[in-house]
């Protein structure tokens, strides 16, 4: 783990070709580099040192952090002395306050300040009742991604599997308030996509736990990947001759587990499940054709990475403007990606398709627009990406229902990360001042104030962002240079198995 990708591929090359080409054992060593680049390449162990402002753990250049560290403290005070016009069914701050607290620990723990990060995690543990057990649950959840940020690690690194068990043991009313707050949080849940009214209605129809359907309910802890081949196998066989509407659901569920799987099983999968998507309604079918275009570039399967982006392409002209705007405002993710993939004239094209498909009004299509514009701006362009982060200003001014200002301050957010940092900065620190409108009546509240918890964890994702703090030039690198490892280990195995 403290060797950096490049050092871990060549020396598992080299050790193949000693051995007279052993393409097996330098299979398996790509696999294991594959799951490792999941996550990208290490800031800290991949990125040159004129590039490494701010590593996992921030180990980097003490000017940047020190910057960032100060708008997080600024943000903290200001959390302290705002008076909020609090809704009469709003938690008491007794019991909210804890659960930001620990959200600005994990903050600080991600810019390096471990005293400080590990003060903040005490006094909210402290003041938290753990023997309930949504507190205690969440604030092991919390506890656990906080310990992983002092170390180092991703965010995207799954939580312990006894807090996994935790959750799965609770009743499911209980086991519904803790996903929403899971939902809310990318701190607690970076990856996954939540839905737990879906969730709770299954749970109290049939008990069963996950909303994906009782056949995902035993791979939630099954670690040998042997076994776990076997279980999405079944899985995907049951898929292709099921209801369209369970066959999506299937291939969605079995789709999250391939990054865990060996690439020579994986690749024909992708090829069978992209084969039976035209049928799915328009907007899953997007949803699933961009998880398979990120998970194609993953595996190195370029040609059906630009297959799929012709394909999502075509379904996105081929719709009317209400359903490509709803799909537009769910791609931010996708488009990372590709350029993370080698794949940056593809998400251009992808920018440019949704741009001119997204049109109206609505929030939606304010959020669509913005992921184009978070586009645009990590590609340099941040004149054409300003008309849409000033709409959004605007339409924040005005009066909006709870949910939708946060869903926009959440996309606001994340694309000004990929702005220059002086940018980034005055617009998140306009978006601190909606402070005194965020409330809520939800049922969370007999634990804590949902939307002050999400509405603080926006803005703290924001400072404490690795595309914010590296700037355009150390994205890019990380970018680019991650495809060319991809690249080159893709091509290695390739020639040791044509020389066999």
């Amino acid at each position: 783990d403290d060797l950096g990708v490049r050092s871990l591929w060549l020396g598992r090359f080299a050790l193949a070709s000693l051995v007279g080409g052993d393409s097996l054992g330098l299979s398996r060593g790509r696999d294991r580099l594959l799951s490792h680049l999941q996550r990208g390449l290490s800031v800290e162990r991949d990125l040159p040192n004129f590039l490494r402002f701010l590593g996992r753990g921030s180990r980097g250049d003490a000017a940047t952090t020190t910057v960032l560290v100060k708008h997080l403290d600024d943000l903290v005070d200001r959390y302290q002395k705002t008076k909020r016009r609090r809704s009469v069914m709003e938690a008491h701050p007794s019991l909210t306050d804890p659960y930001v607290r620990l959200v600005f620990a994990w903050g600080f723990a991600r810019l390096g300040r471990v005293d400080r990060a590990r003060t903040m995690r005490d006094e909210a543990l402290d003041s938290l009742d753990t023997k309930d057990s949504i507190h205690g649950v969440s604030a092991a959840s919390y506890s656990a991604r906080i310990q992983q940020a002092l170390e180092g690690m991703p965010p995207e690194s799954p939580l312990p599997v006894e807090i996994r068990g935790q959750m799965n043991s609770l009743d499911v009313f209980v086991r519904y308030k803790v996903d929403r707050l899971r939902q809310a949080s990318r701190i607690l849940e970076p990856q996954e996509r939540l839905d737990p009214a879906t969730a709770f209605q299954v749970a109290s129809e049939t008990g069963e736990q996950d909303p994906r359907g009782p056949e995902f309910s035993q791979l939630r802890g099954m670690h040998d990947v042997g076994q776990l081949v076997e279980a999405i196998e079944a899985i995907l066989t049951a898929a292709h001759s099921a209801p369209v509407k369970d066959r999506a659901r299937l291939y969605d569920g079995a789709m999250d587990f391939f990054p865990l799987l060996p690439a020579g099983r994986v690749s024909p999968w992708l090829d069978e499940l992209t084969s039976r998507f035209d049928d799915i309604e328009p907007v899953y079918r997007a949803l699933l054709m961009e998880e398979a275009l990120m998970l194609s570039g993953f595996f190195g399967r370029i040609e059906l990475a630009t297959l799929l982006i012709n394909s999502l392409r075509g379904l996105l002209k081929s719709l009317d403007a209400a359903t490509t705007t709803e799909i537009a405002s769910k791609l931010g993710g996708c488009l990372r990606a590709l350029r993370r993939f080698g794949l940056r004239e593809a998400a251009a094209s992808l920018l440019d398709t949704l741009g001119g498909a997204v049109t109206g009004e609505s929030h939606e299509a304010l959020i669509g627009r913005l992921n184009v514009a978070a586009g645009m701006a990590f590609l340099g362009n941040l004149e054409s990406a300003k008309p849409a982060f000033e709409a959004a200003f605007k339409a924040l001014k005005g009066k909006l229902l709870v949910a939708e200002r946060l869903k926009i301050t959440r996309a606001l957010a994340d694309a000004l990360t990929q702005t220059p940092q002086e940018y980034a900065v005055q617009g998140m620190n306009t978006l601190e001042t909606q402070l005194p409108q965020i409330t809520d009546s939800l049922a969370t509240n007999s634990h804590f104030c949902l939307t002050v918890v999400e509405f603080i964890e926006c803005l703290v994702l924001g400072y404490v962002s690795e595309d914010l703090a590296l700037g355009e030039l150390g994205r890019r690198w990380l970018d680019e240079d991650e495809y060319l490892v991809r690249r080159r280990v893709h091509r290695d195995l390739g020639q040791m198995r044509a020389q066999q």
